[in-house]
């Protein structure tokens, strides 16, 4: 464990957190959102709580988080669908 490192987890599962109160706010789940408007409100978020709370002034760190948002809403939800087609395929 490194201090950077828990400066990174706290950014990414703040974010998280805020785009999950965002989609309550709609009466949606993030799930449910449309990919674009999760990236935007992550981009937003980030801007507005993230990077003066953490100092940021560089966009490459800004980035980093839209990646990791990406991977862990969109992307990993992609990958458990595809593993269950798989599984039920393997029946």
């Amino acid at each position: 464990f490194s201090p950077h490192h828990g400066r990174h987890a706290f950014a990414c599962y703040t974010l998280l957190h805020l785009l999950d109160e965002e989609a309550t706010r709609a009466k949606q789940t993030i799930a449910a959102m449309p990919r674009a408007t999760v990236l935007t409100h992550a981009d937003a978020l980030i801007k507005l709580y993230l990077s003066p709370v953490l100092g940021h002034v560089n966009e490459a760190t800004t980035t980093l988080y839209l990646e990791w948002i990406t991977d862990h809403i969109l992307v990993a939800e992609h990958r458990k669908r595809w593993a269950n087609y798989l599984d039920e395929d393997q029946e």
